[in-house]
């Protein structure tokens, strides 16, 4: 193996780490980023109204119809 060929063998192998190192610090921030969409949705408010009772709503608006 000549001197040109192992700088090259060299610098392709530090390419590698590199690439490594920087494809687990974006699994991490993916993980965090996860982590923090999990904690904002659950704090969300539910997006549809929640179920109504009909029948105290009937009973209202028969209550409020009413004249004396």
């Amino acid at each position: 193996m000549t001197h040109a060929e192992k700088d090259r063998l060299i610098t392709t192998l530090q390419d590698a780490f590199d690439l490594a190192r920087e494809n687990q610090a974006l699994k991490e921030t993916i993980t965090r980023k996860d982590a923090e969409i999990t904690r904002l949705r659950a704090a969300q408010p539910p997006t549809s109204d929640p179920p109504r009772d009909i029948r105290s709503m009937m009973a209202k608006i028969k209550e409020a119809g009413k004249t004396d």
